[in-house]
């Protein structure tokens, strides 16, 4: 799913040119966005993921909103070959609030359907902190877009970023230093073996059915009134046996820890030194169906040998 929300004259003068760059557009003075934390965003179902059907929804106190399908970005990647570019995220909204203790930001006006295959360049809920300092689920695009470039995004997104050379790195130290967010999860894949094709794996936490990634976000301005949302997920060195399938892996926090990493006052750094292992994650070979980025529905992180239907 994909929403851009536009101001009038935008909607005008400038929208097919944005879906075809973007794909994810927001309006930040719809949205509220103030300050170093805020990340307040509007998105609604899209009408096709193929056809890229678009329609205009208008709110009383929001400019229109054009729902449209996300553009096929997952032609970029290649089983395999990244660390962390496909994940699994099948709570509904409501079970996303009450887990992560955050409400969706404008209620009513997006919506999300679970999503058992995200890859890069797609849209998904993203917690952060609102304006009010409170807990905000938001909708935001993934592969971060710097706030300081120039340029249109275009090629492979940054989808991943090393957590040891995040501070540093200028796409992302100003997220490391103000912009944390924990991105909702199931689980995730990899792709094990020396040669194609490769095996793929679904990694996933054995008690929790919803759990997160630690990562952080940017805003881009796209042009008076238009912003871009978008976030990245944080990877470590593969601990334990999980380095069997690959050297890197996401990033995660215990829980009495998620406040403290999306606290821009608390160093990133102190919260970072309490980054979880491999020991609570378990692991299970899957159908190749989930090496295609158009691929579907519960079936792809069942074990292989299952009944592979619904």
């Amino acid at each position: 799913m994909v929403v851009i929300c536009f101001s009038t004259r935008a909607v005008t003068c400038c929208a097919s040119f944005l879906l075809s760059t973007f794909g994810f557009v927001v309006s930040a003075s719809a949205s509220g966005l103030t300050g170093a934390v805020c990340a307040d965003a509007l998105i609604a179902p899209v009408t096709s993921q193929d056809g890229h059907k678009s329609k205009i929804r208008k709110n009383r106190f929001m400019p229109p909103i054009i729902c449209v399908s996300w553009p096929k970005v997952t032609q970029f990647y290649h089983a395999g070959e990244i660390m962390c570019g496909r994940y699994a995220l099948s709570a509904s909204l409501e079970d996303m609030a009450a887990f992560f203790r955050g409400e969706p930001a404008h209620p009513g006006l997006w919506t999300w359907e679970p999503n058992w295959n995200m890859a890069p360049g797609s849209v998904a809920p993203v917690l952060a902190l609102n304006g009010a300092g409170a807990r905000s689920l938001v909708p935001m695009r993934w592969g971060l877009h710097p706030h300081w470039k120039t340029d249109m995004p275009e090629g492979r997104p940054l989808f991943n970023a090393r957590i040891e050379t995040a501070a540093d790195k200028p796409s992302f130290r100003t997220p490391w230093r103000r912009r944390r967010c924990l991105v909702p999860m199931s689980g995730w894949y990899e792709w094990a073996g020396e040669t194609s094709p490769k095996t793929p794996f679904y990694i996933h936490p054995k008690a929790d059915e919803l759990s997160c990634f630690a990562g952080l976000w940017d805003k881009w301005r796209v042009d008076e009134g238009i912003t871009l949302l978008s976030y990245t997920i944080l990877t470590t060195k593969a601990t334990g046996a999980l380095k069997h399938l690959h050297h890197r892996m996401p990033v995660r926090l215990p829980k009495d820890q998620w406040q403290n990493w999306l606290d821009p006052d608390v160093r990133p750094e102190k919260t970072a030194q309490h980054m979880r292992g491999s020991e609570d994650l378990v692991w299970h070979e899957v159908a190749k169906t989930v090496n295609s980025g158009r691929a579907q529905g519960p079936k792809l992180i069942r074990p292989v040998g299952e009944a592979q239907g619904g």
